[in-house]
């Protein structure tokens, strides 16, 4: 019985295995190849780490609870679960405090500065609240690598699942990371936080969030880490930012805003109008994600490996591996031809007998 070469098992299990061994070979043949800013990004990412293991130490030194891997998959010890304190302004976005606490949070914020021009000895102002204590970290250590000077108004109100510890808030946190040298900067001035900057009671879909409770403890947190008193509302957060830079806010490289607080998105409104660049850290999910759907840090509870991933690198096949391509390729295209060869072959032989 007449089989061309392409219907061979030998052949086929041939092909197969050198092509396999191709897809092998381009497979540890691919390019790594650096992106820009890769120093400040891994270095940003170093700072990061130290900080979180700072902190965790203090979480595990103030409390004897255990650190829940369900809901803090990377142990950090900075996801809140309590949800009746009084310090909660609003409800929070658990996979958002989660994302923020890795460490390539920090590089995602440098890609970001660097993207939006920003450089070394730029001051830029900021807004940011307890309600991911990640992302401000993330910030800090971004400004230390790319030695940027940060104008940092913080609240101490938090959204759930953030600083929401009235002994432990994102001012305690600071200070500590700052006292420690880790970071280089901290906050120029402090606000309450919550509804109207000053921990308004405010009844979202029949949760009752902030009120005398929490504005006590808050003021407490503001006064305990070295601030006078608290600052309240757009105004008065536009004049301390002017104060800070010789009274012009265009000075200002760009004003960044991390969370949700209205105080605090509202003020970029001014920097707008005075055409400074606004950078919004919000909406983590999407924000980690680059034009092609890609994330760039790995989020939630997957675990993402430190200085690495697309935030660092690009990749590119070598030209070994095109020429593995060109082999596989080119290995079926001459079997394919012998086999129609051999076909043809056999049909005008085959025709020339039955005529006979």
């Amino acid at each position: 019985m007449f089989r061309p070469q392409i219907e061979k098992t030998n052949i086929l299990l041939l092909l197969t295995f050198f092509s396999l061994s191709m897809v092998y070979f381009i497979q540890f043949n691919t390019i790594f190849v650096e992106k820009i800013g890769i120093e400040e990004k891994k270095e940003s990412t170093q700072i990061m780490e130290v900080a979180l293991s700072t902190l965790k130490k203090e979480v595990k030194n103030r409390y004897e609870a255990p650190i829940l891997k369900d809901i803090d998959p990377n142990l950090t010890g900075l996801i809140f679960t309590r949800p009746n304190s009084p310090m909660v302004t609003y409800s929070g976005d658990l996979e958002s405090k989660q994302t923020v606490l890795k460490p390539n949070f920090a590089a995602l914020m440098v890609d970001l500065f660097m993207k939006a021009g920003l450089e070394g000895k730029d001051t830029i102002a900021v807004g940011m609240t307890g309600s991911m204590p990640g992302a401000n970290i993330a910030l800090y250590a971004a400004c230390k690598a790319m030695d940027i000077t940060p104008m940092v108004i913080s609240s101490v109100g938090a959204s759930q699942y953030g600083a929401t510890d009235s002994n432990f808030t994102w001012l305690d946190m600071e200070k500590i990371l700052f006292d420690k040298k880790i970071i280089s900067h901290q906050s120029i001035a402090a606000s309450l936080g919550g509804k109207g900057d000053s921990y308004k009671k405010n009844e979202v879909s029949g949760t009752i969030y902030g009120g005398k409770d929490g504005r006590r403890l808050a003021t407490k947190a503001v006064l305990r880490n070295g601030f006078f008193s608290e600052i309240k509302g757009m105004k008065a957060r536009k004049e301390k930012f002017k104060e800070s830079i010789n009274g012009d806010l265009n000075k200002y490289a760009a004003y960044v805003n991390i969370g949700g607080g209205v105080s605090s998105i509202s003020i970029g409104r001014k920097f707008i109008d005075k055409n400074v660049l606004l950078i919004n850290i919000n909406k983590i999910p999407k924000l980690i994600k680059n034009e092609n759907g890609q994330d760039l840090i790995g989020y939630g509870g997957q675990k993402g490996v430190t200085g690495k991933g697309p935030l660092f690198y690009s990749e590119r096949f070598s030209n070994w591996a095109l020429l593995a391509l060109l082999l596989s390729f080119g290995s079926v295209a001459i079997v394919g031809i012998k086999s129609y060869r051999q076909i043809n072959k056999h049909m005008n032989s085959y025709e020339a007998e039955s005529i006979l």
